[in-house]
Formats: C-alpha cells, sequence, structure tokens
C-alpha cells in the first residue's frame, strides 16, 4: 500500500535461474501488496524456492507477452507494475513511480524509458527517453522496461497480438490516445543480462522496424500525431 492505493506487482520471466530469487525479493521489500511472478520458462523454474507473498503462475511453453497481460487481470491492486525480469527495484523505487504518476496531469501510462515518434524509421526518426537522465516527466509515443498504470489499461483482448513486441502494441494500437510519459527515476539497476534482450537482437530490431513503419502509416503519419 502507497498514499492509500493498494499496488500490484507482475513480472514475466523467461530463464533467469540466477537472479530472478533475488529480483523477486527486492519488490516485496517494496510497498507492494502482491507480486506475481509468470514463468514462461522451458521446463519451469522448479528449483527456485519462491518465499511467501509470490504468486506463481506457470506455463508450460512461452506464449509471448501475451501472458504479462493475461495475469495482470488477476492482481487486486489500485495501480500494477509490470517490469522487465532484468530490472534490480532498489529501495524507493515504487515511491518514485507513485511520484512520477502523479506529476503527469492527464493520467495514462508510464515507464522508465520511450521514445517518440517523428518518422517512418523506428531508430532514425525517433527520439529516446531515460528516466536517470530527466528532471520531470517527458510525454513520448511509447514506454517500457519497466510500466506503471491503472486498471484501465490492463484489460483488452488478446487475441489480435500477434507480435512479441507488446510495448508496441498495447501501447499504440491498443490504446493509441492514451498520454504515456517517461518519469524521473533512479532507483533500478539494469542487471547485466537486459545486454542480452531484444533490443540488441539484430533481427528483432528488422521486425521491430517492419512493424513500427506499419504503425506509423497506418496512423501516427495520417492522424499527424508526432508522439
Amino acid at each position: 500500500m502507497l498514499n492509500g492505493k493498494s499496488i500490484s506487482v507482475c513480472i514475466v520471466v523467461h530463464n533467469r535461474i540466477d537472479s530472478i530469487l533475488a529480483v523477486c525479493k527486492a519488490w516485496l521489500a517494496e510497498p507492494i501488496d502482491e507480486l506475481f511472478v509468470v514463468d514462461c520458462t522451458c521446463g519451469g523454474l522448479d528449483k527456485v524456492h519462491w518465499p511467501k507473498g509470490i504468486v506463481h503462475v506457470r506455463f508450460s511453453s512461452d506464449i509471448g507477452n501475451k501472458t504479462r497481460h493475461a495475469i495482470a487481470l488477476l492482481t487486486m491492486g489500485d495501480y500494477i507494475i509490470q517490469p522487465d525480469d532484468d530490472v534490480m527495484p532498489l529501495p524507493g523505487f515504487t515511491q518514485e513511480l507513485m511520484d512520477g504518476y502523479s506529476a503527469v496531469k492527464e493520467k495514462g501510462i508510464i515507464g522508465v524509458i520511450g521514445r517518440t515518434f517523428h518518422g517512418s524509421r523506428y531508430l532514425g526518426d525517433t527520439k529516446f527517453t531515460r528516466a536517470g537522465l530527466i528532471d520531470a516527466p517527458v510525454q513520448v509515443g511509447f514506454c517500457g522496461v519497466v510500466y506503471f498504470c491503472n486498471r484501465e489499461y490492463i484489460a483488452f483482448d488478446l487475441r489480435d497480438m500477434q507480435n512479441p513486441y507488446n510495448d508496441l502494441y498495447w501501447l499504440c494500437e491498443t490504446f493509441p490516445n492514451a498520454q504515456k510519459h517517461v518519469i524521473p527515476a533512479k532507483q533500478f539497476e539494469n542487471l547485466p543480462s537486459c545486454n542480452k534482450g531484444l533490443f540488441q537482437n539484430k533481427i528483432a530490431g528488422c521486425k521491430r522496424q517492419d512493424y513500427y513503419e506499419k504503425l506509423w502509416n497506418s496512423f501516427y503519419f495520417l492522424t499527424g500525431r508526432t508522439f
């Protein structure tokens, strides 16, 4: 409970057997009300001795980022935090998220990184914003790494979510008119394993570019939106 509001955390984990327990314990040390771990690891993380307070949901196979949103619907919090599994929260991180959310005039979805849209090239025509380098919320086209929102933005039909880039589908197709911001935050660390994620995968980068270009041409360009 924080500022009189209940908070749920929902983490999708794939492997991370060496770090996920420490990440979960760090989240449990924060003023949250529940923690769901969505285990999409092949064979499951059965060797991990989960501490009390964790709801461990195991999938027999990885069906992609649909799992994050599907399990988020089972939470009870007024606010939901959906962090990547390689983000280590430091003391006070949840308060930073709440403060950042409160500082945004038009409530929507906030994160700790983001990009603004100014053209059809995902990297060349978008501006990157990082939470640790700003002093006030910055409006963006989509945000990521750690999401924070109220329950208004977690309920939607997952049937058409056919791509692995849940940030673009969720934020840009399902809720294109919702405000997105990167908020100032320093109380978290990206674990070394983040250097092996989709962001560094060249094939994934090409697929993301194709997806983003279609999104730009079908919505943002036609509507004149730059966010």
